[in-house]
């Protein structure tokens, strides 16, 4: 766990492979919306990150994205259950992905 930069100083688990920063999941959402995020952990066992979708292997920087609930965006192939969050399911990350769709129409 780290310390998040930010005004709000939370407590997190979540580190920006890019900025090499521990982010809060409101950061994470306003910004480092295109960054690989996964946990300080994956860090210290292989700071290696690829910056293309794993799906297109386009630039994540060239197009507008959507972070999935998995945050680093990898693993959707053989990921299980819903793309999208519950409802009720609270937090930046989730209610970012569930209005993404309404904006663009």
């Amino acid at each position: 766990m780290g310390l998040c930069k930010c005004p709000k100083r939370r407590v997190t688990t979540l580190f920006c492979f890019e900025h090499r920063v521990n982010v809060c999941e409101s950061c994470l959402v306003s910004a480092h919306p295109k960054c690989i995020v996964r946990s300080y952990l994956q860090w210290l066992q292989d700071s290696d990150y690829s910056p293309q979708c794993p799906l297109c292997e386009a630039p994540l920087g060239e197009r507008e994205t959507v972070r999935l609930v998995c945050y680093g965006g990898r693993g959707h192939r053989g990921r299980r259950g819903p793309l999208f969050p519950p409802p009720l399911t609270s937090g930046g990350g989730p209610v970012a992905l569930r209005e993404q769709p309404n904006s663009e129409g």
